[in-house]
């Protein structure tokens, strides 16, 4: 019976051994890998700083589209924003240099103020997309205005001429009429009124067409700054030891 114990006893102690240097090889190797992945962080944020200011340089804030396409691009930059500050943070106060403690403390109410940030520019983004739509609209009518405008005086004139006066202007193209003159200025009205009536489908196409664009933009753009403002704002609750 005191063998059977003692042989129990050593497979426990071995068994224990053999965890105990598992989690040592294990902390050795996370040891490791700690500092290329808060230098990769750091890399990430460098260059999301530098895209930001890319962006905003010239600055056009007159400009409405510039002001949304902008806000929009800080959005599409959060995904590598949010991987610098987890990989810079990560395993919090092991391993790091002395220089790093006051850098930690700024990052971490960083992310607080990058979450006022995003959520002034879901405002915006709202705010200038509501703005842009009627712009947008005014921009497809002027583009086909003067085609429209062409057409309509088109119409007027062959509506005011003679029947024959229209089918002496079809024969001077090189066509033949085709029936009585009365029948060929009918027809030829008919087209015109068919081609207004394309070119006004084709604007109200133009119109939902650019409407949609931006509505899509927007609501893609605002969910992503909701977004980034939570997870911005858990970082800063989980980073408490970085300002502490």
């Amino acid at each position: 019976m005191t063998e059977s114990n003692e042989s129990i006893t050593d497979n426990t102690d071995n068994n224990l051994s053999q965890v105990v240097e598992g989690l040592r090889q294990f902390g050795f190797s996370l040891s490791k890998s700690v500092k290329p992945f808060r230098w990769v962080g750091y890399a990430f944020l460098l260059l999301t700083l530098v895209d930001w200011v890319v962006m905003v340089v010239p600055p056009q804030f007159k400009n409405l589209l510039w002001q949304f396409q902008s806000a929009g691009q800080v959005v599409e930059r959060a995904p590598f924003l949010l991987i610098g500050l987890i990989l810079v943070f990560f395993a919090e106060k092991s391993l790091r240099a002395s220089w790093e403690k006051g850098v930690l403390a700024v990052l971490s109410w960083l992310c607080l103020g990058l979450a006022v940030l995003y959520l002034a520019v879901a405002i915006l983004l709202g705010v200038d997309a509501g703005m842009l739509v009627p712009r947008s609209d005014a921009q497809v009518d002027a583009q086909f205005q003067q085609q429209l405008l062409q057409a309509t005086q088109i119409e007027q004139q062959v509506s005011q001429a003679s029947p024959e006066e229209v089918a002496g202007f079809i024969q001077s193209q090189g066509r033949q009429v085709q029936g009585s003159p009365d029948q060929a200025k009918a027809d030829l009205l008919a087209k015109l009124t068919s081609a207004k009536e394309e070119l006004e489908a084709k604007r109200a196409e133009a119109r939902q067409n650019q409407r949609l664009t931006l509505i899509k933009n927007a609501v893609k753009w605002i969910i992503g700054a909701i977004v980034s403002i939570v997870l911005l704002i858990y970082l800063w609750q989980a980073t408490y030891w970085a300002r502490s």
